[in-house]
């Protein structure tokens, strides 16, 4: 029976006699039809990874369950990454497959997600039965690659100061959170005032940055502002990935300086000088 579902079958029995009505008895069976049964389970339905190597390296493992013994037919599994077929490279894809019995078929798949957002990965388990469609049967995987996350904080978001030494210094310091535990990168923090970087001079601006561990980096910035009205300052840290682009957030500061009160000259004064003589 080729034809899927649910089919009658009878037999009747016929007795023709001569001069006379045949006699007919007939007896019915139902026959049902069905196409091999398979399951596929995937061992992790969420994955979640960063985007940047070796950070986005992951494995799925797929394995099929055939429930009928069957012979002279084909079994294979096929993966799928947002509906585009995988094929093994030997680098970013890597399948590996295993046909334990003629009941099982494991499939595992590692790989590097370097797109960020959310893929849907497919994992497919075939049967191939000649002259006959195949019977598959499919499991889905979500992977989510992101970037790498941090976090950048200043001591102070407003400060004043006059625009007249000793009155015009100040300092910020800038803590840089790096969530991830991250090696062969580089870290660093850089420092702006009205989007010009600043360099150390060793006077009006004076850089200090620390790297307390390889998720902390602390910058202190002592400065001179001479210029009066407000400035910003900014704190950016950065992680830079080799063959990638960098990571960065910033903090803002700002600074505004004020003329000082000068002493007023002195005018219109008239000095006058007491001569006393001592009487003996």
């Amino acid at each position: 029976e080729s034809s899927a579902g649910e089919h009658t079958y009878t037999c009747t029995g016929i007795i023709e006699i001569p001069s006379d009505n045949p006699v007919i008895s007939s007896a019915n069976t139902t026959v049902a039809a069905r196409a091999p049964d398979l399951s596929t389970v995937l061992s992790n339905y969420e994955i979640d990874v960063l985007d940047v190597e070796p950070y986005n390296n992951f494995s799925l493992t797929c394995t099929v369950f055939i429930l009928e013994s069957l012979t002279g037919v084909t079994r294979s599994i096929a993966w799928q990454r947002d509906g585009t077929t995988l094929i093994d490279n030997g680098n970013s894809v890597q399948l590996s497959n295993t046909e334990y019995n003629r009941h099982t078929l494991v499939s595992t798949l590692t790989a590097k997600e370097s797109s960020a957002g959310e893929h849907t990965y497919t994992c497919t388990g075939s049967i191939e039965i000649p002259s006959h469609t195949p019977v598959t049967a499919s499991a889905h995987a979500k992977v989510t690659a992101r970037a790498p996350q941090l976090s950048t904080a200043l001591s102070n978001y407003e400060i004043d100061v006059l625009d007249v030494e000793p009155y015009n210094n100040f300092s910020l310091t800038c803590t840089v959170f790096i969530l991830e535990s991250l090696t062969g990168v580089t870290r660093s923090i850089e420092w702006q005032r009205d989007g010009s970087t600043l360099i150390d001079n060793g006077n009006s601006v004076q850089l200090s940055t620390t790297e307390f561990n390889s998720n902390m980096l602390v910058s202190t910035l002592t400065a001179k502002e001479s210029s009066a009205g407000e400035h910003t300052y900014t704190c950016t840290g950065s992680i830079e990935i080799p063959f990638d682009q960098p990571v960065t957030a910033s903090a803002e500061a700002k600074v505004t300086a004020r003329g000082g009160v000068e002493p007023l000259p002195a005018v219109n004064m008239r000095v006058v000088f007491v001569n006393h003589f001592a009487v003996e």
